[in-house]
Parts: C-alpha cells; sequence; structure tokens
C-alpha cells in the first residue's frame, strides 16, 4: 500500500477464510488455507504450513532454493512434461500457475466409483471437509473485517468472489450438514455493505468440456471461460 495505488482487488471467499483460529488447534493437519500468498510474500497465516522444526532448516532452505530459483531449462521442462498432480507446480512472481496442467475429470463418471468406495483420484470428492475445519456458526469474521477495514482505509475497491462449485460440492454440504455453517456465512456477509459475486451456484454441466478437476477446482479450460466472464463484467 506505500509502494503502489491499488484501484481494485478481487478476492476469493472460501469457507476457510472464517475459521476460529488459524493458530490454535492448528496442528498441520491438512485443512485448507488461501495458500497462495506466498508468492508475493511471506503472510502470518500461511507460515504455519511450515515445518516449525529447526533441524530441518537446511532441508527447507534447500526447499525454497528448487521452488523459487529455478533454471530457465527446469522451468520449461516443468511445464512441458509435468506428469505429476497438480500441487506439483510451478509458481512464479508473475502470478503463472504450474496447476493448468491438472487434468479435467470427468466427475459424473467418477462420482459412481466413488460411492462404492473404488479409488478415484485425489481428494476429488472430499475437498469440502477441508474447508470446513474449525468454521463454526456464527462465524468468525474477525479475520474479514481486519481486511476490508485496511482496503477501505486506503480507499481500494473489494470485490469479494466466490467461485463455481461443482453439484457434487453442493451435495456434499447438504449430506454433512455444511450447509448451515456456509448459509450463516454468506447471510454475515449479505448484511453489509460489500461488492459480492457470488457464481457459487452457475450451471456448468452445458459446457462441452469437463469444468472440474476436482469437486471445487475449475479445469485450466473452465478458468479462462470464467475469466473471461468476469473480465466481461469488469
Amino acid at each position: 500500500k506505500d509502494s503502489v495505488k491499488i484501484d481494485t482487488i478481487i478476492i476469493g471467499i472460501q469457507p476457510f477464510d472464517f475459521s476460529l483460529s488459524y493458530i490454535q488447534y492448528y496442528n498441520n493437519d491438512g485443512r485448507s488455507l488461501c495458500g497462495s500468498f506466498y508468492i508475493f510474500g511471506e503472510d502470518s497465516i500461511t507460515i504455519l504450513k511450515r515445518d516449525k522444526n529447526q533441524n530441518k532448516l537446511k532441508k527447507n532452505i534447500q526447499y525454497i532454493k528448487e521452488k523459487h530459483y529455478l533454471g530457465l531449462d527446469q522451468i520449461i521442462k516443468k511445464i512441458r512434461y509435468q506428469k505429476k498432480t497438480p500441487l506439483e507446480a510451478v509458481w512464479t512472481l508473475q502470478g503463472f500457475s504450474g496447476r493448468r496442467n491438472a487434468k479435467p475429470v470427468n466427475l459424473d463418471k467418477l462420482f459412481p466409483q466413488f460411492l462404492k468406495g473404488r479409488d478415484v483420484p485425489g481428494s476429488t470428492f472430499n475437498r469440502h471437509t477441508r474447508y470446513f475445519e474449525n468454521v463454526l456458526i456464527p462465524p468468525n469474521l474477525d479475520y474479514f473485517n481486519i481486511f476490508n477495514s485496511l482496503a477501505e482505509s486506503i480507499g481500494t475497491k473489494t470485490i469479494y468472489l466466490i467461485t463455481p462449485k461443482s453439484k457434487y460440492y453442493h451435495r456434499a454440504l447438504i449430506a454433512d450438514n455444511f450447509d448451515k455453517i456456509w448459509n450463516s456465512i454468506l447471510d454475515s456477509l449479505n448484511t453489509r455493505p460489500i461488492e459480492l459475486w457470488n457464481y457459487e451456484a452457475m450451471e456448468t454441466d452445458t459446457f462441452d468440456f469437463h469444468y472440474y478437476w476436482d469437486e471445487t477446482h475449475s479445469s485450466y479450460q473452465g478458468a479462462r471461460v470464467f475469466t473471461k466472464m468476469i473480465k466481461t463484467r469488469l
């Protein structure tokens, strides 16, 4: 805020943004955090994902070296030949995401297999359980209020964005009683004088491609379509 004038911020809203606490009860249990901020610097929340064991300092330094100081040949190789999970990604200060290599999946085809207990890729249908870890009723809006107050104080317009979710995500919220928590969050946000763009229930089955690579994350093609929609609205 002291070095550049930011006119408008578009920031995603997810259930885990309203956790009761990011410090208390946190034991590196795999719960979801908005972990992309490390692209632009370190913050007090995502730092929790780091291993605090000082004996592994050398390992951490090596990790930083490999992940953030890739040679050009390594970057090109990873982009072209990446075969691992979407999280094995290339991130840069320009915001490029290696998740463009994430393969879209046919959720309709995989869901019956999931119900029968058969293997499906990763956390395709249970991502939502991580999103609601330590999120209660009433929701904790402390972190939201801090961010929103800062944006207002520096004259920055903020658009809060809720991205599309698959029908299987919505069904799972109801089945696991998370829908009540999420509705409580939405009710709290809707009472505030903020700009909220909610695309969560957007119809995605009509596209001629598979929109998701799990129950909540869009495929690269889906992300391109959605980005065009946001650009048009802006």
